[in-house]
C-alpha cells in the first residue's frame, strides 16, 4: 500500500476510535450458556460521575466521553430524513479527531449551562435546511 494511502486510511480509522480507544457499553441482550438470548436483567449503567472518576483516578486514560446513540427521524420545512443521533460531550470531538466544516462543536460551556445544542452534519444541512453553501452562513442568502 502506498504510504500516502496508508496515512489516509489510518486517519479515517482514528475518527472511529482507532487503536487507542476502548468502549464500555451495556448490551440489551445476553446469551445464556444454553445458547438462548434473553434481555439483560441488569439495571446498572455507567453514569457521568463514573466518567469523572475514570478521568481523575486512571492516569493512563487521557480523555473520556459518554456516547449514547439512537436512530431518529429528523423533520423540517425542507423534508424529513432518517439519521443517527449521538448524545455526547465536548471531549468526543478530540477523541474522534473530528473538526467542524463550519460553525462549532460542543463546548464545555454548553455542558455547564445545560444549553440545548445540536451539531448537524453537512448532509443533514443540505437535505433538510436546503443549505448547500458551506462557505457562508445560512442566514446570509
Amino acid at each position: 500500500m502506498a504510504k500516502g494511502a496508508r496515512q489516509i486510511i489510518l486517519a479515517e480509522v482514528d475518527k472511529i476510535g482507532g487503536t487507542s480507544t476502548f468502549n464500555v457499553r451495556r448490551v440489551n441482550w445476553i446469551q445464556l450458556d444454553d445458547g438462548r438470548w434473553v434481555p439483560n436483567p441488569s439495571r446498572e449503567f455507567l453514569t457521568l460521575d463514573d466518567l469523572d472518576r475514570i478521568e481523575r483516578f486512571c492516569p493512563s486514560v487521557e480523555s473520556a466521553s459518554p456516547e449514547m446513540g439512537a436512530g431518529v427521524r429528523l423533520e423540517s420545512v425542507g423534508g424529513s430524513k432518517g439519521a443517527q443521533m449521538i448524545a455526547t460531550s465536548p471531549a468526543y470531538r478530540l477523541i474522534r479527531n473530528w473538526a467542524a466544516e463550519i460553525g462549532r462543536f460542543l463546548e464545555e460551556s454548553d455542558t455547564s449551562l445545560w444549553s440545548k445544542v445540536a451539531v448537524i452534519g453537512a448532509e443533514v444541512a443540505k437535505d433538510l435546511c436546503r443549505w448547500d453553501r458551506p462557505d457562508r452562513p445560512r442566514d446570509s442568502d
